[in-house]
């Protein structure tokens, strides 16, 4: 399976309408040292708030902050220097295998995207910029939020059963089959919890 052509096919399944774009790319770039000069408290709230909730801390290794916290500061000075090309996005799809590999689950990811943007709003409202300026960044992330969201959570999604079909030599079709049998169950089950016009 090719992180490249996966990569690819994630984002094509996007609307484009709200994914992330050139300009948004040109928006991020363009106050790239206004950005990197937050990185340093970026990176320690980001943790801080990781190590704070039992759930996620106990993805990590005792002593393993220190790398992670490089990591982290890694990539946000790439993203906020660019360029947004196939190399980046390729990298967000495989943070997907890599949470799969760690334990990291999606509600996990996404909750932390909620602090990179409730973080960038905080600092970009004391940073003197203009109003319209401090919304053109804000949007740009929103949507390098939602793209990564898409590219990490659909590939865990992707490789987990690409995974489970060559450990099982289970055929595609008739896993697709059982799951969508079982799905119908689970439907029938939980009817009670379908919404329906009165």
């Amino acid at each position: 399976m090719s992180l490249v052509s996966v990569t690819r096919e994630i984002i094509e399944d996007m609307p484009a309408e709200y994914r992330f774009l050139d300009r948004h790319g040109a928006v991020i770039t363009k106050y790239a040292e206004t950005l990197r000069s937050f990185g340093g408290e970026f990176v320690q709230g980001f943790y801080d708030t990781v190590f704070g909730n039992d759930n996620m801390q106990a993805v990590f290794k005792e002593g393993e902050r220190p790398a992670r916290e490089q990591s982290l500061a890694f990539w946000w000075d790439r993203t906020v220097d660019g360029p947004f090309d196939d190399t980046y996005w390729t990298w967000q799809t495989y943070v997907g295998l890599m949470h799969i590999k760690r334990g990291v689950r999606n509600p996990m990811m996404i909750g932390m995207w909620g602090y990179v943007l409730s973080f960038l709003r905080e600092r970009l409202g004391e940073s003197g910029l203009p109003v319209d300026e401090r919304l053109d960044i804000i949007e740009s992330f929103q949507r390098l939020a939602f793209t990564c969201q898409a590219l990490i959570s659909d590939s865990v999604m992707r490789f987990y059963l690409e995974a489970l079909i060559k450990a099982t030599g289970f055929n595609r079709k008739l896993l697709d089959r059982m799951v969508l049998s079982e799905v119908d169950d689970l439907i029938s089950e939980n009817e009670q919890y379908r919404i329906k016009k009165s």
